[in-house]
């Protein structure tokens, strides 16, 4: 026992107030808060203190009470008011501010109540505040929880009168935030929880969601100063925003802006916010952070902006207040709790049998569970047909001395009903909710659904139940649940009793009439009698409020009956009024079965919203049939008759038919088919409703006889089966994703469908416990307003606490795109999980790609072509300006050139039908205006304007494919493929058909041109198409820009895992990304020369080898300026990118390769200026040092799998190996001549020093490496 809590007949001990010996049991008459005074608590037994700012606040707060408790006096010097109560298992304080709100005030009410109430455990700040509309798609009405705190104006003023916040974050109690990742779990993908809808509308039925429109005004439009309310406001001004399906409040996640005065300013909101990354303004958390680390939780009542008004604050504030009320369900009690219990268990065990030793006590989906060790054993209605007479008598005899023990124990009063650690109690048989501390006749009231007493003596009830509840009890320590499977025997005799979750102090006779409460054989209740003191008039009288109220929690439902239901007169109605069960409030209970006693629920209730399981109860159970249904039956059609009976025209009378027709029926799965029809919609995308069509289940039932209609499910069926299929597996993934060898990775971008609906894919790539590696689809989350990194991030962080990826140690790094709201994404998510956000940044490669090459095909609007061909380098680093100074090298000896060189010998067997110098040339000189003409109207863009022309017409579309088979002489086409802005393949893939289909475009502009010619020739009606013919000249400088695209399609195909046809096939490794960067960055240097290397095949050895080839022959020096100003671009992009590249990671890819280690990047950036010191290396290797610890401990059973030494190299390995060898662009300045163009090539010299290091000083070391046979054995070995 306690020995803070004496028994009711002794003295108290001095440190605590005096309790009350009288105990005032009259119940309120509020249907949820029980204003009873006992059992006498104390302060210490207040673990959890609630703060409110308003009146307001705190009223909707109160009525979260599942009961009050009467005052205690407090400590000296408290000035604090406070109401006291129970919400679930927490004993509660709440306090309201003084009059005044602001963080000063409530930091007074933070002190002072610490005074008081020494054992808090968690503090939680609720009420309401102003939103931030421009961080997220907030609503009024909904519900914002800090998990940060920032106090905006706590700063200091700096120069030009500027104000820099100094505040630093505040996070709540560890606690806190565990139960908040545990509710936001809950709450799924939507943030939202229809619970708290449901607590709304039964607690708080005063205080709903208003009728007013919730009204956002543009940040600069100001309320009229004369007007108290928006109505007059200008329509107008109002912000577009996305339609909400629900009305239902949603709940976000994230920062809390606190100071001291109140935010009516939409422009100085947006401002703050967006510095902060702030939710919501409020006054009042960053005084109480100073003293007690709380939660606060807030109800958006306003946009904290100068439209502020009252309407939405008593639906801001209720929305808050069922928020925390849910949160503290989520939080257990803590183990100092169980004490009481454990003592009182213990205490059971001293005749010998075993009581389990309890770890915790929790509740889920509103029921209390203890969990306790393993006892080795048989449950008793397992073990009981094969136990002799003489076992049984053994094991009852157990039990009684069992349960003698438990009557022994003294209870903390003699007329009390609680839980065995005296808080409030949890039985199945009163209802789906915690109840008390309470008297017995309160019990007795609350067991006979509160049926006035005088109408139970007046025979309403009978005999039995009226002498029951008027008559005076001992309390006992009672099991409460005696029922043979929580019985564990072993060898004869009882080994344990277990399943203590309704245990607790009851009436003496519960033990007795609750071991019944349960439908068992009558050798159980013949036997009770051995180990149980009997009480047969209680009995009968528990078994009359059996049958009378028949499920806990029902009650007769009034609102009248539906009489068109043929079913109706077999049974009644019953309305499930439990909070805990939502939707399908309406039950049906079958009478027969009732009237027969059975306890089973599912073998009499059912759900009353369409009657489908009423009817097939009937049927079954009791052969009642439809009125209508053998009328109904005789009606079907041809098709309908299709039976296995009609089909082999069976005959039921003959045995060998009804054998025939039983094995042929039980081959047939009705669940095969469903899984079959789901996997068919969800493959193909189809709509669920096609099911329910008639044509469909005609075509089904006609197709297979063993069918019929019943057997067909229906779409919401089918919905609920890949509901359940989605829900089945989460509890494996989440343990498999817990039990990773590796970090989990993850990977996530934005995707918008085809009803422009904004989705977030969120992918997670971990090597499992298996050493297999996976790629996984964790969420495919809708995104509503802006999406900014804030809204990312809260996504992102829902998905992972839904897998329960809460430890830091677990979370890996992040693979995104480039987009600046992924920086801001990173920075939030890196603080809620405790990471270094740039080190976890890693950037997606083919994203990078793909600005590089359309810097190259379209270059960019931003640049100042200008400085880009004088090169003057002002602005760049020590790379770039040498790379700058060989550009203006090749450029100067362009504009040197007077003349065009001549062209080369193959000019003259162009084809006759295209002309040979462009349409479009090249400008003379380049500026942005003339850059920007031959980006639109050069030889990609005219084949990107011939796209738009036929997709714009499809009569010339079917032109295009009529010109394919004159040409061809075949009926088969092939079709235009059309680029787009977000995929540049898409512009190699449409240059690379158009060079396959060039004699067709040919014969298609003739075609077109002879048409427009036969029609008059008219300027006005002269086919736009004809303007965007290419030359000779264009085709050439197609061709060198699909040579020139090559290597990235290479890349990107190395790096996204699709791997290479050939020698080896790749999944994508990491530690490709640096050596893949400066392959192209190298590619690129090379054609700004004047040469690239082609891959090519032996014709006899079928061997791949590079072949060095000119790419500017036949091209006039304009047009090679231009091209190389575009590869410079290019070069620009990549070389930016790849300077951001700053992650250990990317290093420690290469490092901890085997085949690469230090040396692969001593060798690479030993000619990069920037990296010649070897600071860089020191860095890394600081960092490497941290993630190898982490690594280098854990045993792991692996096998190593040897590289052959004839292993030939890709065309990643050969362009590596050039790359180690050496760029022109990357030697000293000087090495590139002005005139050089013809002759400067890469050459194979090596720049790396050698050093004393032992992984230097290995055989297989590269540095003496000069051709490829070398390396090759180098990197085989």
């Amino acid at each position: 026992m306690d020995p803070k809590r004496p028994y009711q007949d002794e003295e108290p001990a001095a440190s605590h107030p005096k309790r009350p010996k009288s105990y005032d049991t009259t119940s309120n008459s509020s249907n949820y808060i029980s204003h009873h005074t006992y059992p006498p608590f104390v302060l210490e037994d207040y673990t959890i203190a609630w703060i409110c700012a308003l009146p307001l606040e705190l009223e909707a707060s109160r009525a979260m009470l599942d009961e009050e408790h009467r005052s205690l006096p407090f400590q000296a010097g408290d000035d604090n008011t406070y109401v006291l109560g129970r919400i679930d298992q927490h004993n509660v304080v709440m306090a309201c501010l003084p009059g005044q709100y602001g963080k000063n005030n409530a930091a007074i009410v933070a002190t002072n109540l610490k005074r008081s109430f020494s054992r808090i455990r968690a503090t939680l700040m609720v009420g309401i505040g102003g939103g931030s509309p421009s961080q997220a798609d907030l609503c009024l009405g909904d519900v914002v929880v800090g998990t940060r705190v920032m106090q905006y104006d706590m700063g200091r003023v700096i120069a030009d009168g500027q104000f820099q916040e100094t505040a630093d974050a505040k996070t709540p109690a560890l606690l806190l935030n565990s139960a908040v990742s545990n509710l936001r779990s809950k709450h799924g993908p939507h943030r939202s929880s229809s619970r708290m809808t449901s607590l709304l509308r039964s607690r708080l039925p005063n205080h709903l969601r208003p009728n007013q429109p919730d009204r956002l005004f543009q940040a600069s439009y100001e309320h009229p100063l004369d007007a108290s309310t928006c109505d007059d406001c200008d329509p107008a001004k109002l912000r577009i925003r996305g339609v909400r399906v629900s009305d239902e409040p949603r709940i976000h996640y994230g920062v809390i802006a606190s100071g001291n005065r109140v935010m009516k300013n939409g422009k100085a909101r947006d401002d703050i916010a967006q510095r902060l990354s702030a939710l919501c303004f409020e006054m009042e958390a960053a005084g109480m952070m100073d003293n007690l680390h709380c939660l606060p939780i807030r109800g958006i009542c306003d946009y904290s902006d100068s439209h502020k008004n009252k309407e939405w604050q008593n639906y801001a504030a209720a929305t808050a207040a069922v928020y925390a009320r849910e949160l503290l369900e989520v939080i257990q009690p803590s183990l100092e709790e169980l004490s009481r219990t454990t003592a009182c268990l213990t205490k059971a065990s001293e005749p010998g049998i075993a009581i389990p030793r309890i770890y915790a006590i929790h509740t889920e989906n509103r029921s209390i569970y203890i969990e306790m060790a393993y006892i080795q054993g048989d449950a008793l209605d397992t073990a009981w047909a094969d136990l002799s007479t003489d076992e049984r008598n053994t094991i009852f005899a157990d039990i009684k001395q069992y349960a003698s023990s438990l009557r022994e124990l003294q209870p903390p009063a003699q007329d009390i009903v609680c839980s065995a650690s005296h808080n409030p109690a949890y039985d199945c048989r009163i209802g789906f909710q915690f109840f008390g501390p309470m008297a017995h006749d309160e019990f007795h009231s609350l067991a006979r659904k509160h049926l006035l007493i005088d109408d139970v003596k007046a025979g309403a009830l009978g005999r039995e139940v009226a002498t029951t509840h008027t008559g005076r009890y001992r309390t006992c320590f009672t099991h409460a649940d005696l029922a043979p499977r929580n019985i564990i025997v072993r060898h004869g005799r009882v080994a344990a009793i277990i399943d203590w979750g309704f245990a607790g102090w009851y009436p003496e006779y519960w033990e007795f009439t609750k071991a019944h409460y349960n439908f068992f054989s009558e050798d159980w209740e013949e036997y009770l009698s051995i180990a149980l003191p009997a009480y047969s008039t209680e009995l009968t009288a528990e078994q009359t409020l059996w049958r009378m109220l028949p499920e806990p929690g029902f009650e007769r439902y009034t609102g009248g009956q539906d009489t068109r239901a043929w079913w109706q007169e077999y049974g009644y109605r019953v309305e499930d009024r439990s909070t805990s069960r939502l939707g399908n409030k309406l039950k049906w209970i079958c009478a027969d079965c009732f009237a027969r006693g059975f306890k089973k629920k599912s073998d009499f209730c059912f759900i009353c919203s369409t009657g489908v399981a009423i009817k097939q109860h009937l049927h079954k159970a009791h052969g009642i049939t439809a009125p209508n249904e053998v009328a109904r039956r005789g009606e079907g059609s041809s098709l309908e008759d299709q039976t296995i009976t009609h089909f082999i025209g069976a005959d039921f009378k003959n045995p060998n038919d009804q054998f025939l027709l039983s094995k042929l029926r039980g081959k047939f799965s009705s669940k095969g088919l469903r899984t079959l029809l789901l996997d068919w919609i969800t493959y193909h995308n189809l709509p669920f409703e096609i099911v329910n069509t008639e044509r469909f289940q005609r075509f089904l039932l006609y197709g297979n006889p063993l069918l019929d209609k019943a057997c067909v499910p229906s779409a919401k069926t089918l919905l609920r089966m890949l509901e359940s299929e989605y829900r089945g597996p989460v509890g494996s993934v989440t343990e498999v994703l817990r039990s990773a060898r590796s970090q989990t990775h993850f990977s996530f971008d934005g995707w918008t469908s085809k009803s422009y609906t904004s989705f977030l894919e969120i992918n997670a790539q971990f090597i499992d416990h298996d050493f297999v590696q996976h790629r996984i689809l964790l969420g495919l989350r809708p995104l509503w307003g802006r999406h900014n990194g804030a809204s990312l991030a809260d996504e992102v962080a829902d998905t992972l606490a839904f897998w329960q990826i809460n430890d830091p140690d677990k979370v890996g790094y992040f693979t995104l795109d480039n987009a600046a709201n992924n920086d801001t994404c990173i920075e939030d998510l890196a603080f809620q999980h405790s990471f270094v956000p740039e080190e976890r940044r890693i950037r997606c490669a083919a994203h990078i790609f793909n600005l590089c090459v359309r810097a190259i095909l379209y270059g960019s609007k931003r640049e100042n072509f200008a400085a880009i061909v004088a090169a003057d380098g002002d602005d760049q680093d020590e790379d770039e300006q040498q790379v700058d100074q060989a550009i203006d090298e090749a450029l100067d000896g362009e504009m040197e050139d007077a003349a065009d060189e001549e062209m080369q010998a193959d000019h003259a067997v162009g084809n006759p039908d295209e002309d040979f110098l462009s349409s479009h040339p090249a400008p003379e000189e380049i500026n942005s205006a003339t850059f920007r003409e031959y980006s639109q109207k050069g030889a990609p863009g005219m084949l990107h304007n011939i796209g738009v022309q036929l997709r714009a017409s499809p009569q010339l579309y079917e032109q295009f494919l009529q010109s394919q088979r004159k040409e061809s002489g075949k009926e088969s086409t092939l079709h235009w493929v059309f680029n787009n802005a977000t995929r540049w393949n898409s512009d190699m893939r449409m240059m690379e058909r158009a060079l396959v289909l060039r004699p067709a475009l040919n014969t298609f502009f003739n075609d077109v041109q002879n048409r427009w010619e036969a029609e008059g020739a008219c300027e006005k009606t002269k086919p736009a198409v004809l303007q965007h013919q290419l030359s000779a000249y264009d085709w050439k400088v197609i061709k060198i820009l699909v040579k020139l695209l090559k290597p990235f399609e290479v890349a990107s195909n190395q790096l996204q895992g699709s791997g290479i046809p050939g020698a080896r096939s790749t999944c994508g490794s990491f530690d490709e990304y640096f050596p893949v960067f400066e392959i192209l960055l190298d590619h690129l240097e090379s054609a700004i020369e004047g040469t690239i290397f082609e891959e090519v095949e032996d014709p006899v050895s079928k061997e791949k080898k590079d072949v060095e080839v000119a790419i500017y022959d036949g091209l006039d020096n304009r047009t090679r300026k231009l091209l190389k100003v575009f590869i410079k671009l290019g070069w620009k992009k990549l070389h930016k990118y790849y300077n951001r590249l700053t992650s250990a990671s990317y290093v420690g890819a290469v490092v901890f390769n085997p085949t690469k280690k230090w040396r692969l990047l001593d060798r690479l950036w030993s000619r990069v200026p920037s990296r010649k010191s070897k600071s860089w290396r020191l860095d890394y290797e600081e960092k490497l040092l941290e993630i190898w610890e982490r690594y280098r401990e854990p045993d792991v059973d692996c096998q190593l799998v040897a590289t052959p030494d004839e292993a030939s190299m890709d065309y990643i390995e050969r362009r590596l190996a050039r790359s180690v060898a050496g760029s022109p662009f990357t030697q000293a300045p000087s090495s590139a001549a002005p005139n050089s163009r013809k002759s400067t090539r890469k050459t194979k010299q090596t720049t790396a020093t050698t050093t004393t290091d032992d992984e230097y000083a290995r055989s297989d070391d590269m540095s003496g490496v000069t051709d490829l046979s070398a390396y090759t054995a180098a990197k085989a070995s």
